[in-house]
């Protein structure tokens, strides 16, 4: 053959050989070679099954049958008959390999599996394998067969196998002749009918000495059986059988001649053994008198209905629970009478059933098998079977083996079944209370994590898998407990749930799976919210032995608790000491969670102090500890913790850098500004030095309010005199009952602190938990009474939703810069005889400066959460760019008094912005005094900052272009993933591996490669 006819054979050739069995296919089709072809897809399809095996059962059972048939229409025999191997399809695999393939070992192995004994005995003698084939013969006593190919057998070898045999035989015929009925041996017949399995034979042996209550049980026993593994049924669920009927009123008539107690309970008995449906209330019924008789089984089996009526119904059809049930026994009793189903009641009777498992599991008897035919020991070899005197049964350990393996593949099984269930219904409660989200993932991790923990016999990679993404969401219960909406947690039920062990030991759980440093930061926070075990606390400090701060905060929180002042004090040095440090692990949700618990611990010095009702309710379990308030005078600098809140709102370098590392979602961006805010306003209350600071963040240079409920900043506005803010405690309680969070204030000493804050609620300490709720939670005390809102405790603030309390003006902002604003400012600024803020349309340009300012904060914002990549100098570039607006926005401030505006325009750090594309440097140049009605300067100024931004305004279009479209990219491909595979847990672990892209990448999904400003260059 030419070497230009040769080349296409031999790429076909080497694709097949190297397993590129796609391309192998297409070409052997293309050259019609018919045989090759299908020999090329019978092997892609076997090499495709195995990567399918846990994840498509149906692909996987289809594709292997196609390649059985491919292989064997071509003579592949030996493959097709391993492909009819892996369906299960034992006796068609163990034909092709006696008849076609002449292998003898392995179709008698088929054979065997497939229960066709007397072709796996055949098969053996055929290959000379006489031992085998007697093993096969007297375990399923093929004894005329197998005494015919026993005389053809010459090996002196086989004697001691040839005389085992025989004695089987004769032992077996000898108990049918026994079993011959003779008068006045019935009970001896009946103990060799019981030795010999026969069980009918020996009920009516029994009913022939008169002993009617055994031979009714015995009956009764048989139908139980039957109903399970009669005809080789794989048990659950009950079936019918031939006799079921006829047996089941033999039983009974036998139980009526016995006494009439005896009738009552086998007519218990057979209503469970029962096929037919039905209702809750009627189970429940049946099972209370299943107890009342002690009947194992009949609870069993009855706990085992429930828990299917429970799997076979809708999420829809599931009652939820807005509280724990006092008595958990009681309500889920109480719940299946009246014919009701929750989550609860779903998980008590999986406990139920789960531990009559594991009581069968631990038993260490002696069996009897009942029926050989039975599933779950069809396969059992017969090394385990024994014989004393009369008697033949088994002395536990293979058959032993065969029941473990048995319960524990129905545990397994109906475990998941359960699994799934919870989460189908924590999906349908997504959007629904913490309360209930929490309820489902605990349960959820409840039962995946037992089944994992158990010992299995054999569990499989695939199940494991499954197990592991089970825990991996239950996991998620600590966004329940620490949201980032912190008013979220503030529920007294959900307080409730935390105090449980489960929670407890899910918190743990939680910890205990942290191996990544800049997830402890969470982990730290569970120590402070809920109790957990001296293990975890070690566990914990060694994975902080490189911080050296956390790690000596954490050890005297463990001994001393929350209320002595040396954990404060060690509290604000690791914070001190993490805030701004590029490998500090702390977010700023987290830093401001922290910040919370340090004003919190530090107010425990003082006689009365000041908190919120969630930072007290998220503290309340080691508020409530043993640990004694300190009597030392703290030593907290609370300067400190303002400066590191101005950082965060000022735009600070230090503050876009600490936001860039925490990878924070653009929505939870006013929830910070709102927790800065609080946090200085309950600062302030106790040092009103800084009032000012607060004042700037509401109303003057660096205005926050965009950001802020409208409400809440006006309520703290509300006695506001010039410069002076004059907060008290009065304004902040009605500020914050606005955004339902109210203020809490504390008392530990024999004395009420004389304060008018109606809109608060007062605490004191020594009052007990239950008082304290009760002044926390006070709506669900008075739902019922008539009591007229006029005379309604002042600490009764009205609940409502978290997201009713979020400025909407910035949730639904465009991602994009407001340049018209700009250029109005440009055109006006010739006007150099009045002040900016003079202008008729100052207050339009100064609201649109801010929210211009808001949107580009939030842009930011996502560009930290989206993306590892950023601009080279990133910090500096936002600083200065929210600098240039917010003088820009105090410039045409109408608010500002004259004798102030000069200073307030001084105060701006915004100076020359320009950008150097040699070197990508930002160069800064230092403003210019404005003096007092020098307008010229201001106007000068403001020119300066007008043009740096417009300087730069090629690259913030780049910037929310780039954002806005990432955001709708990777929004709309995640809730694809999440429809085409339903696996969300996996759609985030994958989420966060594509947020690390390349500069190559950019320019794949958006188009254009990014300006070198804008990408990470070194």
């Amino acid at each position: 053959m030419a070497g230009s006819e040769m080349e296409p054979e031999l790429v076909k050739k080497i694709a097949f050989y190297e397993k590129n069995f796609v391309m192998a296919t297409f070409c052997f089709e293309k050259s019609g070679d018919t045989m090759w072809e299908k020999l090329a897809k019978a092997c892609g399809l076997r090499a495709s099954v195995d990567q399918i095996r846990g994840t498509h059962p149906e692909s996987y059972f289809s594709y292997l049958s196609e390649a059985a048939g491919l292989f064997e229409s071509i003579g592949k025999l030996d493959s097709a008959a391993s492909c009819y191997c892996d369906l299960g399809e034992y006796e068609r695999a163990g034909k092709i390999y006696m008849h076609k393939c002449g292998k003898l070992d392995a179709a008698a192995e088929c054979f065997t599996l497939a229960g066709c004994y007397s072709e796996a005995a055949e098969a053996y003698a055929k290959g000379d394998q006489f031992s085998d084939c007697l093993s096969v013969c007297k375990s399923e006593k093929l004894f005329d067969k197998e005494l015919e190919e026993h005389l053809s057998f010459k090996s002196k070898e086989l004697e001691e196998v040839e005389r085992e045999f025989l004695e089987n035989c004769a032992l077996y015929y000898h108990e049918l002749l026994l079993l011959k009925e003779e008068p006045g041996h019935f009970l001896d017949d009946a103990e060799l009918a019981r030795s010999s399995g026969a069980l009918l034979k020996e009920a009516d042996l029994l009913e022939k000495t008169g002993k009617f209550k055994e031979a009714a049980l015995l009956l009764l026993w048989y139908v139980y059986i039957s109903s399970l593994w009669g005809d080789g049924n794989i048990s659950w669920p009950l079936k019918q059988f031939a006799q079921k009927e006829e047996l089941c009123n033999k039983v009974k008539l036998l139980a009526k001649s016995s006494s009439g107690v005896m009738y009552n309970f086998v007519c218990s008995e057979l209503t469970i053994l029962s096929d037919q449906h039905n209702s809750l209330p009627e189970l429940k019924q049946d099972l209370c008198i299943s107890r009342n008789y002690r009947s194992l089984r009949g609870e069993i089996l009855l706990v085992r209905k429930i828990l299917d009526t429970h799997l076979q119904m809708n999420s829809s059809s599931y009652d939820w629970e807005d509280k724990l049930p006092v008595d958990i026994y009681q309500f889920c009793e109480d719940e299946m009478f009246q014919n009701r189903v929750s989550v609860r009641t779903l998980v008590i009777y999986w406990n139920m059933w789960k531990n009559h498992i594991l009581d069968l599991l631990r038993r260490n008897t002696v069996y009897f098998s009942l029926n050989k035919d039975a599933d779950w020991i069809r396969n059992t070899c017969n090394k385990g079977l024994q014989r004393e005197e009369k008697r033949i049964h088994f002395d536990g350990r293979e058959l032993v083996s065969a029941m473990r393996s048995y319960w524990q593949s129905e545990l397994l099984s109906v475990g998941i079944k359960v699994l799934e269930t919870l989460e189908a219904l924590r999906k349908s409660k997504s959007n629904g209370s913490a309360f209930h989200q929490g309820t489902s993932l605990l349960h959820i991790f409840e039962v995946s994590k037992f089944l994992l923990d158990f010992q299995w016999h054999n569990l499989t990679n695939p199940y494991k898998k499954r197990l592991q993404y089970f825990l991996g969401i239950s996991l998620n219960y600590i966004d329940i407990v620490i949201p980032l909406d912190w008013r979220k947690s503030v529920d007294e039920e959900l307080v409730s749930l935390r105090e449980t062990d489960l929670s407890v030991n899910l918190l743990e759980e939680i910890i205990l799976q942290t191996v990544d440093i800049k997830a402890l930061e969470r982990v730290i926070i569970i120590c402070l919210c809920s109790r957990v075990s001296v293990a975890v606390y070690k566990n914990l400090s060694n994975k902080l032995k490189d911080k050296d701060r956390w790690k000596s905060f954490v050890e005297k929180f463990r001994d001393r608790g929350l209320k002595d002042v040396s954990v404060a004090r060690a509290l604000q040095l690791a914070l001190d000491n993490s805030f701004g440090a590029t490998s500090s692990f702390l977010s700023l949700h987290s830093f401001g969670y922290l910040l919370d618990r340090l004003l919190l611990m530090q107010s425990f010095s003082s006689r009365k102090s000041y908190t919120t009702r969630s930072c007290f309710v998220g503290s309340f379990t080691h508020i409530r500890s043993a640990s004694t308030l300190s009597v030392r005078q703290s030593s907290l600098d609370l300067s400190v913790m303002i400066e590191r809140i101005e950082d965060i709102l000022s735009g600070s370098q230090f503050g876009v850098g600490m936001m860039y590392r925490s990878k924070i979602d653009a929505s939870y961006y006013p929830l910070l500004v709102l927790k800065m805010v609080m946090i200085l306003s309950l600062i302030c209350l106790k040092l009103p030095k800084y009032s000012h600071w607060l004042l700037r963040h509401l109303s003057g240079y660096g205005n926050y309010a965009y950001f802020l409920p409208k409400k809440f900043v006006s309520g703290l506005l509300r006695k506001r005199k010039n410069e002076e803010l004059n907060l008290d405690p009065e304004v902040v309680a009605e500020a914050f009952s606005s955004i339902d969070d109210p203020l809490l204030i504390i008392s530990s000493e024999d004395c009420s602190p004389k304060i008018n804050a109606p809109c608060a609620i007062f605490v004191d300490l020594r009052k007990s938990k239950e008082e304290i709720m009760s002044l926390l939670f006070p709506r669900k005390n008075i739902l019922n009474a008539s009591t007229s809102s006029s005379t309604v405790n002042a600490g009764a603030i009205p609940e409502g939703s978290s997201s009713e309390t979020l400025p909407d003006t910035v949730m639904n902002m465009e991602l994009r810069m407001n340049w018209k604003v700009i250029e109005e400012i440009s055109e006006a600024i010739n006007e150099k005889g009045v002040a900016p803020n003079k202008l008729p349309a100052a207050t339009r340009i100064m609201n649109e400066l801010d929210i211009s300012r808001a949107t580009f904060l939030l842009a930011v914002a996502a560009q930290c959460s989206i993306t590892s990549y950023t601009f080279q100098n990133f910090e500096k570039f936002v600083f200065h760019v929210n600098e240039g607006l917010k003088m820009l926005s105090i410039a045409f401030d109408t608010r500002v008094p004259e004798r102030l505006y000069s200073r307030a325009l001084n105060s701006s750090t915004v100076k020359d912005l320009r950008f150097v594309e040699n070197n990508h440097a930002i160069f800064i140049k230092e403003a210019q005094v404005v003096e007092e009605d020098n307008y010229s300067i201001v106007w000068e100024k403001l020119r300066t900052a007008v043009d740096a931004l417009q300087d730069v305004r090629h690259y913030v279009d780049k910037f929310f272009i780039l954002i806005d479209e990432f955001v709708n990219h990777h929004v709309t491909s995640q809730v694809t993933k999440v429809e085409e595979t339903g696996d969300e847990a996996s759609v985030v672990l994958e989420n966060q591996s594509e947020c690390e892209n390349t500069q190559d990448e950019y320019t794949k999904a958006f188009g254009f490669r990014l300006p070198s400003l804008l990408v990470g260059v070194t």
